[in-house]
């Protein structure tokens, strides 16, 4: 996992060399894993001492802060002289995330506006970026103000994409010919959040 520091990968050989064999690995395609992200390598040469029928090496695991998707580093061993790869060519490394999610809720509290203003702007937002795609829905509930008669009914599903903390909910209001000289009242209800903790007391 990611807070393990290293891993180490032992190779072996079918059979001793009267001298010393250097295999050199190469990082395949199908890695998820990016260098110097999720982990760094010390080196791509595995050196076997004369008469020695195994060695290893250590790749370093870099304890990032985001919360992401488990990655794999592919290894393989690439052709060189003295040497053919066995049946057991490739190494799949598998790094485990250890952060938790992102936490979710509105950021600007209370808004107050005025009927003539023509909307009202919630913004929404993450206490920390995150390595994955976060959704979360959100719709308008009457409180003392009336959909259709102070504003639009308004529903939808938030999107931010990896490294994105913010964005924002637009509501339009409408401007009736009924004055009153109360102050009325609607929330913006947060649900269903993806890939992030959403409190209980911070969805309206």
């Amino acid at each position: 996992g990611e807070g393990d520091g290293t891993a180490t990968i032992n190779l072996a050989l079918e059979g001793p060399f009267a001298s010393d064999l250097d295999v050199t690995l190469g990082v395949n395609v199908a890695s998820t894993a990016v260098e110097n992200d999720d982990y760094t390598l010390a080196t791509t040469t595995v050196t076997f001492d004369a008469g020695e029928t195994t060695a290893s090496f250590e790749v370093t695991i870099i304890d990032n802060a985001l919360d992401q998707d488990d990655r794999t580093l592919v290894l393989e061993i690439n052709p060189g002289a003295g040497y053919v790869a066995g049946a057991t060519a490739l190494h799949t490394l598998t790094i485990e995330d250890n952060d938790d999610p992102a936490g979710i809720a509105p950021t600007t509290g209370t808004v107050v506006v005025s009927e003539t203003d023509n909307q009202a702007i919630v913004a929404v937002g993450l206490s920390e970026p995150s390595g994955k795609t976060i959704t979360i829905d959100y719709a308008t509930q009457d409180d003392t103000a009336t959909a259709g008669v102070n504003y639009v009914a308004t529903s939808g599903t938030l999107t931010f994409d990896p490294g994105e903390t913010s964005q924002q909910i637009t509501i339009n209001l409408i401007d009736s010919s009924t004055r009153s000289a109360d102050t009325v009242e609607f929330s913006v209800v947060l649900s269903n959040a993806t890939n992030a903790d959403l409190d209980p007391q911070d969805s309206e």
